[in-house]
């Protein structure tokens, strides 16, 4: 698919823009060519002026084939005949400014070898002499022989020359002869400076289709000469036409619109009209021949891509090793194809750099960019930015890009550039715009960023210019904005409220901490402030913990504020039930047995029944770069093993009964493996086996080396002592020992005394907790009906495989962004979308889901590595003719409720409900949904020698459920999987519905609309 979309047209033809424009210009020679002021140039005239012109440079100035030509004039029509000239000679012509600094014209002069300067008294001697210059043989230039030498900026100060050759310009011309074929153009206006590659579309694709060139002075004229033509083409920045726009200049006899240099606005959709204009989005490099994808502007809302490959181009968008990234990921551009230049002049390691061999293509050549961009699902290109705008802010990743695409489509605002300021700790965002009205002032735009992007994204210092600084060809310029005083904080018009009393403060101070939002009120929102799931049940934990509260996860939903939940704690004062203590005769320090806890029995059942299987293994997996003292790692392992009981235990029968027992002692073992390049993703073959459950440690590791600095480690748990948050509490206390950080003993509770004191809980409690669940799941229920393609059998298999779905970052932002407006979480505004889609697929309206939850409300618990899972059937009733955004609304009431009652076991509750097990199908739900949060690894080692990240291994293909959605958060997106029992589905069942979930994120961007509108299985 990827192949596809990064592949233009194949398009052989090879005609010289020479030989096109000859034949132009020999009939009907009289038609106008060139326009400038009141003068007319006709075809005929501009064909005998420069064979007039190539004679002079010859025959008077000795200029020969291969030579180059500078050419340092004003804007006019003699301007056009002398570049034509300098080809018809053999010639390369290097474009000039003459309001060039006086240092650049010179050292590009030198750099080229230009020994032939075309200037004003050059001209006026061959314009003295017009008619008397001896005739030359007409010049056929090679197809590899150099046309024009453009330069542009160079990131070491001194500019840089791009060597086009002449089949680069034909082949341009011809994409361009083939796109414009039907586009009806009767001038194309040409106010772009010939130093700028927009000039060869306005100059060189004009001539060779035989349309009339208006020559213009500069952008800032465009506008006087638009009511003296009819069906006239622009070929100009975006911030041009909007500037036109917002002039009240009548566009009315433009019938075509180009717009390069700079991302587009979605805002050029109101400005111009679509359905008697044709705007193309344009985008390419200098090295690529002006032009490499374009796209066709239409009425859709979203940002204005780049599009597809010009004919005879290939784009690949590649990440940092060079491999092909997926739809919806953030890549860098590479090109390749006829348009690619031939290189640098002079810059033997900068074209090293720049240019590599094509590894599929033998004689080819691949371009990097440095631009990033993204691959919509259609095919089209979405520009991010430059290499240089994509900067990490507090461990993040964000594209400048992106927020500037935000802050133009903020109503009044025509331009805007975002930068940033300061490296580490001290960067920051800052946006400067543009703006029509009063309701665009920067604290008005920093709030209308907040309602559609992450804290995170948004910028600190917002700034209204009454213009953008520009460079000389019209893009903004960014270093004049960091020249600039950096701008104060922006603060949005609600000022943070302060507490009022003590519970007050007390409970700002806890949220605070844990939201990350120090400048927080008791009047803002948790939702707003990005609040998710995982967090809430963090802070219910610490006030309950803290202040002596009895808060449900509930209670914050319905009271999202400090202001809210402190009046609630004091309402709910009275009457509160004491948590249970550890029992003094035990001992909890010294326990060394225990009952096996309900989170543990079903996954223990479950691998007694088939004790070959790994479906409860949870395996584990990340590089390390850097030297690894393989001693230090073996002694941070033992003693890990030390602190948690977990890891020492294991399982026996006792009286019927199963005991977990842990032993005082525990090895774990670490398999030691060198391995060769491309074995990367082989470290987990044959690593992750079946664990005996009688004998501990239930946790194996296994180190490869490729080098000296490049380690794989591998890390095999058992599920019944290990689950999700036990993770990351590894990984982080696993790097803290191997670093010699002081680090505590673990505080709390440690899993023996957690399963002890549970077995004693208070009757009062599960009662309620029986009776909410017996009254939201009692009754007749019908299972889903999915669209199975094979029987189901007596015994589940836990064969499986996946569908995967990319969920880009810009889709992942109206995720966040329709939950905080539905004052709900990602994890339930996800819930919401996957049970429309259950509804959707199976036509029933009554739907329930499986979600693993975390039983961790103790705090005692929270940094304690076991098995704390329980298993929710979360039932809600789907309207599909509902707004997307109201069944948020309602799902997420349902959820919370069933957050406040999860420590009830699962398997009580399937016997409370008097339902047999008989192995042909799952009790109470079909379909399960699971989210992970990003683990962020990259961060383990700070200040060390040493780095750890992710590496992609194959997931085991199982499936415990039919269905079950997997979600897992990236730095870039979200990755989104369906997990299908491969004996009940077909592969093409599963990615059927594999895109309704597509679908259903599609329809996010457009809350209003309802689940209805999701195409058919």
């Amino acid at each position: 698919m990827l192949d596809d979309f990064g592949r233009g047209r194949v398009d052989p033809d090879c005609t010289a823009f020479l030989t096109r424009l000859n034949d132009r210009c020999a009939a009907p020679a009289e038609d106008p060519a060139l326009l400038f002021g009141d003068d007319v140039v006709s075809y005929a005239e501009l064909g005998a002026r420069s064979d007039q012109f190539a004679g002079f440079l010859a025959g008077e100035l000795g200029v020969r084939p291969g030579d180059r030509v500078g050419i340092l004039l004003e804007r006019d029509d003699w301007l056009v005949a002398c570049l034509i000239g300098v080809l018809k000679a053999g010639a390369a012509f290097v474009p000039l400014d003459p309001a060039y600094p006086e240092r650049r014209i010179e050292f590009i002069l030198g750099d080229c070898g230009c020994e032939v300067v075309v200037d004003a008294p050059l001209v006026r001697r061959f314009r003295a002499g017009l008619g008397s210059w001896p005739a030359v043989p007409a010049v056929s230039p090679s197809p590899e022989s150099v046309a024009y030498v453009i330069y542009t900026s160079g990131s070491t100060g001194d500019p840089k020359g791009v060597q086009i050759t002449h089949d680069n310009l034909a082949a341009f011309l011809q994409w361009c002869l083939h796109e414009f074929a039907d586009t009806d153009i009767g001038v194309v206006f040409a106010a772009t400076s010939i130093c700028f590659d927009l000039s060869i579309f306005e100059l060189f694709f004009s001539l060779t289709a035989g349309r009339t060139v208006r020559i213009i002075e500069s952008p800032a004229h465009i506008g006087e000469w638009l009511g003296a033509h009819r069906r006239v083409l622009l070929n100009t920045v975006p911030s041009v036409v909007m500037e036109l726009a917002r002039s009240g200049h009548d566009l009315s006899n433009v019938t075509a619109v180009n717009v390069a240099g700079e991302p587009a606005p979605p805002a050029l959709r109101e400005v111009l009209d679509l359905s008697r204009t044709e705007v193309r989005n344009l985008y390419g490099p200098s090295e690529d021949t002006t032009y490499s994808t374009v796209h066709r502007l239409d009425d859709s809302g979203a940002a204005v891509p780049i599009g597809r490959p010009v004919d005879n181009t290939r784009v690949y968008v590649l990440d940092a090793a060079g491999q092909p990234v997926g739809i919806d990921v953030a890549g860098e551009i590479h090109l390749s194809g006829r348009g690619l230049c031939r290189g640098y002049v002079n810059r033997p390691r900068l074209n090293e750099a720049m240019f590599a061999e094509h590894p599929e293509f033998p004689g080819e050549r691949l371009y990097r960019t440095g631009d990033h961009a993204r691959w919509r699902p259609d095919g089209n290109l979405v520009f991010l930015g430059r290499h240089d705008a994509q900067v990490k802010v507090r461990g993040r990743r964000i594209e400048l890009g992106e927020i500037e695409a935000a802050v133009q489509r903020i109503p009044g605002v025509r331009q805007a550039a975002v930068v940033i300021r300061g490296e580490g700790s001290t960067a920051e965002l800052e946006a400067y715009y543009v703006a029509d009205g009063s309701a665009t002032e920067p604290a008005d735009v920093r709030h209308a960023l907040t309602a559609v992007l992450p804290g995170y994204m948004v910028p600190a210092g917002t700034v209204r210019l009454a213009d953008l600084p520009l460079t000389p060809n019209g893009k903004v310029d960014r270093r004049a904005l960091l020249a600039r005083q950096a701008p104060e904080r922006t603060r949005t018009s609600t000022v943070a409220a302060a507490p009022e009393s003590d519970l007050e403060r007390r409970v700002l101070a806890i949220w605070q901490s844990v939201v990350d939002a120090p400048g927080a009120g008791i009047d803002n929102s948790y939702f707003d402030l990005g609040g998710d799931s995982l967090r809430a049940m963090t802070i219910i934990a610490r006030l309950n913990e803290e202040l002596g509260a009895e808060l449900r996860i509930s209670d914050l939903y319905h009271h999202p504020t400090v202001r809210g939940l402190a009046a609630e704690i004091d309402k709910s004062a009275a009457d509160r039930t004491p948590r249970a203590a550890t029992p003094d005769a035990d001992d909890p320090q010294a326990a060394t047995e225990y009952p096996i806890t309900t989170s543990q029995s079903g996954i223990y059942y479950l691998q007694r029944l088939d004790p070959r299987s790994t479906a409860y293994n949870i395996p584990l997996s990340f590089a390390v770069r850097g030297p690894l003292d393989h001693a230090r790692f073996r002694k941070a392992v033992d003693e890990l093993v030390r602190r948690h009981d977990a890891f020492r235990t294991r399982f026996t029968i006792r009286d019927r009964r199963v005991i977990g027992l842990v032993e005082p002692t525990a090895e774990v073992p670490i398999v030691r493996q060198e391995i060769q390049p491309g074995e990367e993703t082989d470290v987990l073959r044959g690593f992750v086996q079946p664990f005996d459950l009688a004998k501990a440690p239930l946790m194996r590791v296994k180190l490869a080396s490729r080098s000296e600095v490049e380690h794989y480690i591998a890390i095999d748990v058992h599920h019944v002592v290990f689950d999700g948050a036990s993770v990351a509490l590894l990984l982080d206390q696993l790097v803290r020992l191997y670093v010699g950080a002081t680090t505590a003993e673990v505080p709390g509770l440690r899993y023996a005394d957690h399963a002890l004191l549970t077995e004693r809980e208070g009757a009062d409690e599960r009662a309620w907790q029986r009776a909410y669940w017996l009254g939201k799941l009692g009754g007749e229920r019908t299972p889903l009906d999915l669209p199975f393609d094979f029987p189901r059998g007596k015994v589940q298999r836990f064969s499986g495989d996946y569908v995967e779905l990319w969920i880009g970052a810009e889709q992942r932002r109206h995720v966040e962004s329709l939950a905080r407006t539905a004052g709900t979480t990602v994890f339930s505004a996800l819930f919401s979308l996957f049970a429309g889609v259950l509804s959707h697929i199976s036509g029933q309206d009554d739907i329930t889901m499986g979600i693993p939850v975390e039983c961790r409300r103790d705090p005692r618990i929270r940094s304690t590595i076991g098995m704390f899972v329980n298993t929710l059937a979360v039932r809600v009733d789907v309207d599909r003719t509902r707004p997307v955004r109201d069944l948020l609304t309602a799902h997420a009431t349902e959820l919370f409720a069933a957050l406040d009652h999860q420590e009830y076991p699962f398997e009580t509750l399937v016997r409370d409900l008097g339902i047999q097990q008989d192995g042909d199908h799952t009790p109470l739900f079909e379909v399960m949904f699971a989210y992970y949060p990003r683990l962020p690894v990259e961060d383990l080692f700070p200040g060390a020698d040493l780095a750890v990240e992710h590496y992609h291994v194959d997931r085991p293909r199982i499936s415990k459920f039919p269905l079950t959605f997997l979600v897992d958060e990236t730095e870039d997106g979200l990755r989104v999987s369906l997990n299908y029992d491969s004996s009940l589905f077909k592969r093409e069942t599963a990615e059927a519905m594999a895109e309704v979930v597509r679908a259903a994120f599609d329809l996010v961007s457009t809350p209003a609309e309802p689940l209805s509108k999701l195409p058919p299985l």
